[in-house]
């Protein structure tokens, strides 16, 4: 059964709809991205399953999906944190970032979570994620700057917004 998102425009208003299959370079839809903290300034960061289409082994956020048509931002972040991490978390609404990419551009609506939870208490699926980890902000950021290869393309700018909320 093929997935249908949502196309929008520069502004985010609603242009049509597509099969997720067949997106390209000249779509733009919806995302949402999830940065779940604690409160020893640390960032649970995500890698993303060695099967992904795009970025495979790749470290991202914590949780991360593309918006259905029809569902909300808000929907479609709860969904996926219990999907990907297996755990209730509320939600907090950060930006939303308008972003450019080889494979079409999107509107990512970010959010942030902040939970005392250990790694232990997190349940990953694995089609999606093959690992979670705890990091620090600063330890992230030179991170960043020493292996970029590790991370997602914009995971600088990102952690900036995230400060900054």
């Amino acid at each position: 059964m093929p997935e249908i998102v949502t196309l929008v425009d520069e502004n985010d208003n609603p242009v049509g709809t597509k099969d997720r299959a067949l997106l390209g370079e000249d779509d733009r839809w919806r995302i949402v991205t999830v940065w779940v903290l604690n409160s020893n300034n640390e960032l649970l960061i995500a890698k993303r399953s060695m099967n992904k289409k795009t970025n495979p082994g790749k470290w991202g956020p914590s949780v991360a999906g593309t918006v259905e048509d029809g569902d909300s931002y808000r929907e479609t972040a709860l969904r996926e944190v219990q999907e990907e991490i297996g755990v209730t978390l509320s939600l907090i609404d950060g930006a939303l970032i308008m972003h450019d990419e080889d494979l079409g551009s999107r509107a990512n609506k970010n959010f942030i979570a902040h939970t005392e939870l250990p790694i232990e208490a997190f349940t990953i699926q694995a089609e999606e994620v093959d690992a979670i980890a705890w990091i620090s902000i600063p330890e992230l950021l030179r991170e960043i700057k020493e292996i970029p290869e590790k991370y997602l393309l914009g995971m600088e700018s990102i952690i900036g917004v995230i400060e900054n909320e």
